[in-house]
C-alpha cells in the first residue's frame, strides 16, 4: 500500500533552521577530526607518565597534590606540572595521571583543576581551565597538555571546536 500525499503541503526548514543543522553537523565533524588526530577515540592506548605525589609551586616541575575533604575521593590526578617557555611562548605544561587520563569526567576534570590552580596560582584564569578541561575530556592520551595563557579566552564550547587550542592553530606539542 502506498500512501497518498497529493495536496499535502510539504514540510520545508526555514533559513535559520537550515544554519543551525548546519552548525551542528559542522561541530560535530570537527569534533570527530580532532578526536581522531589526538588518539582520544575509544580504544586508543595511552603512554602513562608516573604517579608520584607531593607538593608543587611554579616551575619545581612536582607532583601537584592539595588535600581537604572534597578531594579525598579522588587520587592523585596530576604528576606534574610546570612552566615552560616554547617558541617564545610561556606555557605550563601538565602531565596527568593514568587516573586522570582514564577518567576525565567533568567532575574529575573539575576536581584535577582545583589542584593544579591551588599549587600554581597564577595559571587560574578561565582560557587556561577551559584548556585544560578539555584536554582531560578530549586529548588525555596526549604525553603533556600544554595550556598557554596567551591564547584567548573564548569559552569551552570554542575551545573544543579548536582542538583544546584556540587563536593561533600551531601546536607542537
Amino acid at each position: 500500500m502506498h500512501a497518498d500525499f497529493r495536496g499535502a503541503r510539504a514540510l520545508r526548514p526555514g533559513p535559520a533552521a537550515r544554519v543551525r543543522a548546519f552548525l551542528l553537523v559542522a561541530g560535530i565533524l570537527l569534533a570527530a577530526s580532532f578526536l581522531a588526530s589526538c588518539g582520544a577515540l575509544p580504544g586508543a592506548d595511552p603512554s602513562v607518565p608516573g604517579t608520584g605525589e607531593g607538593s608543587a609551586s611554579p616551575g619545581t616541575g612536582t607532583a601537584v597534590t592539595t588535600a581537604d575533604a572534597t578531594s579525598a575521593s579522588y587520587p592523585a590526578l596530576v604528576a606534574d606540572a610546570r612552566w615552560v617557555t616554547r617558541e617564545g611562548e610561556r606555557a605550563l605544561v601538565v602531565t596527568p595521571t593514568a587516573y586522570l587520563r582514564e577518567h576525565g569526567s567533568a567532575d574529575v576534570a573539575k576536581e584535577a583543576w582545583r589542584r593544579v590552580s591551588a599549587a600554581v596560582p597564577d595559571a587560574d584564569t578561565p582560557g587556561m581551565q577551559d584548556q585544560f578541561v578539555c584536554h582531560a575530556q578530549y586529548a588525555s592520551t596526549k604525553t603533556g597538555w600544554y595550556l598557554e595563557p596567551a591564547r584567548p579566552a573564548v569559552g569551552y564550547p570554542r575551545t573544543v571546536l579548536t582542538g583544546c587550542n584556540p587563536g593561533n592553530q600551531s601546536d607542537v606539542g
